[in-house]
């Protein structure tokens, strides 16, 4: 009889002793499984910050001098009133107002712009933005540099910002000399907001600049193809890629 209590009491020791030579197994495996979660959630190393806005306050003045000292002089002083008024009524609530001050300082681009370059400087949101439109209208632009040295003050949100990056393309085509500190511009935090297939419509409006002024474009642009993601960019990537070809 004492056979079978014997291979009972057998069995029940076998089994306790495995227990306790398992237990150290159970209790390192939810430790194990946690660090793989942590190290799964880890953040990502931080991107570079985009450097600041470079500065232009001392262009600004030297336009506005020239302003001052070259173009008012030249021009009769009934004209100066006129073209300072219609820069005015571009920020007027009634249409015929706005829309005649338009069609008057387009007729006079080469006098006018830098008078509305200096009326920006007031920072009126709806003048600034009625301003940018009608210096996107000029079909060249007399002093083309300004839209560098005036992105900061007409650009202050995204719809602003695609404007100017419009303009200062129009100021690339005309000065490839200007794409260094236009590249500065764009890349900088203050064109870090701006949409990257806005960035990229900029660079293959203004590529031909970048070809003959700009070889670290190539390097820039490539990362913005990386950013890339709707057709609409990519077509864009396709026609910089070809342009910018043999830099």
């Amino acid at each position: 009889m004492k056979a079978p209590f014997d291979s009972w009491l057998h069995s029940i020791l076998v089994f306790v002793i495995s227990l306790l030579i398992a237990a150290p197994l159970y209790s390192q495996a939810p430790e194990s499984e946690e660090s793989e979660v942590m190290d799964a959630q880890a953040p990502a190393e931080m991107p570079t910050a985009a450097p600041d806005l470079p500065q232009f306050k001392d262009e600004r003045t030297q336009l506005l001098q020239t302003l001052t000292k070259d173009v008012i002089p030249n021009l009769p002083a009934k004209d100066v009133e006129r073209l300072q008024r219609s820069v005015q009524r571009r920020g007027s609530y009634r249409a015929e107002w706005a829309q005649g001050a338009d069609t008057l300082l387009v007729a006079n681009s080469p006098v006018a712009e830098l008078i509305i370059y200096k009326f920006s400087l007031y920072k009126n949101p709806l003048l600034n933005e009625r301003l940018l439109h009608t210096l996107g209208q000029f079909e060249s632009l007399r002093f083309p540099r300004a839209s560098l040295a005036f992105a900061e003050v007409l650009g202050t949100d995204t719809s602003s910002k695609v404007k100017v990056l419009k303009l200062m393309a129009k100021a690339l085509n005309q000065d490839a000399a200007l794409g260094p500190d236009a590249l500065a511009v764009v890349t900088s935090s203050w064109g870090s907001s701006i949409p990257v297939e806005e960035r990229l419509a900029f660079a293959a409006k203004s590529c031909g600049a970048w070809k003959r002024g700009t070889p670290q474009a190539a390097e820039v642009f490539s990362h913005w193809y990386s950013e890339a993601q709707s057709f609409w960019a990519r077509s864009f990537a396709v026609e910089i890629a070809t342009c910018l070809k043999g830099i």
